[in-house]
């Protein structure tokens, strides 16, 4: 059966070179060599040193994303997509990792703590999921050409986007207030290098501060933990909503005046739900993901209510 990726071989080592560490700083777990095989299977090679060779000889490879059909892409995106999950965090991109059952009872469990570590665990893997994804397709792997960073402006968030560009050390300025007897989670804080431009980044940050609110939940106001995981959760459907075709598909629709403008916002909200789900989908509260579709009106309360006591300013 051929490699659905194909045999991709880069002008240089250069760009596999970037892509492995990449891989080695989103997957903190595994060692650069483990990376940089992964990096040479993605584009198609069985390790690295195959990978260098076939550079120096500049053999015959196949094509790059941008030369592929549509459908041959996709099949590409796929299978790199799956490689990565598996490889790097040992999950499969095709099974279902529902929150465990919140009926769990069992005392020695329960003592243990093991119902909440079960949670992350599955959520850990939803978070991989996602994040292996998000990956290919941000990054372009076996692109021609390295992608350009490209800013997205505010488009449907209530919040502008210095509030979400500051999370990181404002929650950490509040860490270091209220949780004093752990300066160095305050020091993470201050230090994480949020992209409000990358869903990578999104995703990545709110996996560290989600999984403190599970670990917190005792310390953290519930007030809080909902409406900074919001703040996040709208700027990734922000971003998604100006990469997606969908969107532009109903723009059309409406310069076309095939619907009113009631329908097109009511199309809207239901994108924006749509992708606000796919942020919560992979978010260590997992609760979050049921009320939020149940009270979506109370996130935007909650996170409007949390930017004015963090940021002392009205949203």
């Amino acid at each position: 059966m051929k490699n659905p990726i194909g045999t991709v071989v880069p002008n240089s080592i250069a760009a596999p070179k970037k892509t492995a560490k990449k891989l080695h700083h989103l997957y903190p777990n595994t060692t650069l060599a483990d990376c940089q095989k992964v990096t040479a299977r993605l584009y198609g090679h069985q390790d690295w040193f195959n990978l260098e060779n076939a550079i120096k000889l500049g053999i015959k490879a196949d094509l790059f994303d941008e030369d592929l059909p549509n459908e041959e892409y996709s099949t590409r995106l796929n299978a790199q997509a799956t490689l990565l999950a598996k490889e790097l965090s040992d999950v499969d991109m095709d099974q279902a990792y529902p929150p465990p059952d919140k009926s769990i009872k069992d005392a020695q469990s329960l003592l243990m703590g093991l119902p909440q570590e079960l949670r992350l665990e599955s959520a850990a893997k939803r978070y991989y999921q996602r994040m292996a994804y998000l990956y290919i397709v941000e990054y372009g792997v076996t692109n021609k050409k390295a992608k350009s960073k490209r800013e997205y402006p505010k488009y449907i968030s209530e919040f502008e986007i210095d509030i979400v560009n500051n999370l990181p050390k404002t929650l950490a300025a509040w860490w270091d207030k209220n949780i004093k007897h752990q300066p160095e989670v305050g020091k993470c804080l201050q230090d994480f290098e949020l992209d409000v431009n990358s869903r990578i980044s999104l995703l990545n940050f709110g996996n560290y501060w989600g999984t403190l609110c599970m670990y917190y939940a005792q310390v953290i106001p519930i007030e809080m933990m909902i409406g900074t995981s919001y703040l996040l959760a709208e700027r990734y459907a922000d971003i998604t909503m100006q990469v997606l075709p969908e969107m532009y598909e109903l723009q059309e629709k409406y310069k076309n005046a095939e619907i009113s403008a009631q329908e097109f916002i009511k199309e809207q909200d239901k994108l924006k739900q749509t992708y606000l789900t796919s942020y919560y989908y992979a978010y260590p509260r997992d609760d979050f993901l049921e009320v939020q579709h149940a009270q979506p009106e109370a996130f935007l309360s909650n996170a409007e209510k949390t930017v004015k006591k963090l940021y002392k300013v009205k949203s």
